[in-house]
């Protein structure tokens, strides 16, 4: 092994555990959130795959889709557990995970360029999302393939709110919201990798 692949390594392994150490931390607080993240992660990165992204942009979305929800950590329990609809006030705290959780991971060194996919993962197709109203390829393709993949693990998620959705009812969504919400391509991609993938067991 060259002393190139030797540090290349080093730092893989670094970040692998920086990224289970939050993905524990998030657990703590909201049960269920690392493997959320974990499924998220393999669903992104799959879809990525398929449309021919680089290693480079795979080892970021990786990162970026378990880590997706690190954000809300610093939004309250009461609000994340609530067991009813969210008012708007409340709606407006959640939203600022995304804010939050770019923030957290900035600021780390071996996670710090997932960052920017965890701002933007529920940036819309159309431009109607958050934080930026940003749209069509103006959003990072790793983003277009976050927000199709956490959509589906969201949707198929028990909430506290509400019973999961089937995978069959979740697939009818998301085509639906081609062109709108997510980047069609990316939805062709995403349904094609989709039914090979199982939920992560941690």
């Amino acid at each position: 092994m060259s002393e190139v692949e030797g540090v290349w390594e080093q730092e893989v392994a670094e970040a692998s555990a920086v990224v289970r150490a939050l993905l524990l931390a998030l657990d703590a607080y909201l049960p269920g959130g690392a493997k959320r993240g974990e499924h998220v992660s393999v669903l992104t990165v799959s879809t990525l795959e398929r449309l021919g992204a680089s290693d480079t942009e795979l080892a970021i979305a990786r990162q970026a889709g378990a880590l997706h929800d690190i954000g809300k950590l610093c939004v309250s329990r009461k609000v994340l557990l609530k067991p009813a609809p969210l008012t708007a006030r409340e709606l407006t705290e959640v939203r600022e995970h995304v804010r939050h959780g770019a923030a957290l991971l900035g600021r780390i060194p071996t996670v710090a360029t997932c960052a920017p996919l965890v701002l933007r993962q529920y940036e819309r197709w159309a431009g109607t999302g958050f934080p930026n109203g940003m749209k069509g390829t103006e959003i990072p393709l790793g983003a277009r393939a976050l927000s199709v993949s956490l959509a589906f693990v969201a949707m198929t998620t028990p909430q506290p709110w509400r019973e999961a959705l089937s995978e069959e009812n979740a697939i009818t969504q998301i085509r639906e919201d081609a062109s709108h919400s997510f980047d069609p391509e990316v939805v062709e991609a995403f349904l094609a990798v989709q039914p090979l993938i199982q939920p992560v067991e941690l």
